[in-house]
């Protein structure tokens, strides 16, 4: 059985709470700038990954993604940040 690019990401999170290894997206006050509607919200978010313990397994799992920021890359699209603010 393969396992999937989301499961890796999952199992990621999980090695990383066991060894109380902080993500910048689960962390109080941070959380929301990972799917603000506000681009230069989601940009910073990204810089906040870069030292991410999970980087590369959230880029992976987030790779088709639509909207917030999966691995320091915004996949939000145009369309969807509109309707998000109407």
């Amino acid at each position: 059985m393969s396992v999937t690019a989301r499961v890796r990401f999952e199992l990621a999170l999980v090695a990383a709470a066991e060894l109380n290894q902080q993500v910048p997206c689960g962390t109080f006050g941070t959380a929301e700038a990972f799917t603000s509607p506000d681009p230069k919200q989601r940009a910073h978010a990204a810089t906040l990954c870069l030292s991410c313990p999970v980087l590369d397994p959230c880029a992976e799992a987030g790779q088709y993604e639509t909207a917030g920021v999966w691995g320091a890359i915004d996949h939000t699209t145009p369309n969807h940040n509109r309707e998000a603010t109407q």
